[in-house]
């Protein structure tokens, strides 16, 4: 999963999601959370195969 994949695929489930977040909430906001949780959870996760 990568940044560009996201937003492709999910830029409009995202903007929807926005609406119902704090106003502090951005889609940058957003897209920096997941490509933190992919770089760190995704990797080191001890289910992997």
């Amino acid at each position: 999963m990568t940044l560009a994949w996201i937003k492709t695929n999910y830029q409009n489930l995202i903007n929807e999601l926005i609406k119902y977040l704090d106003s502090n909430w951005t889609i940058e906001k957003i897209y920096k959370k997941l490509i933190h949780f992919e770089n760190n959870k995704f990797k080191t996760s001890p289910f992997l195969i």
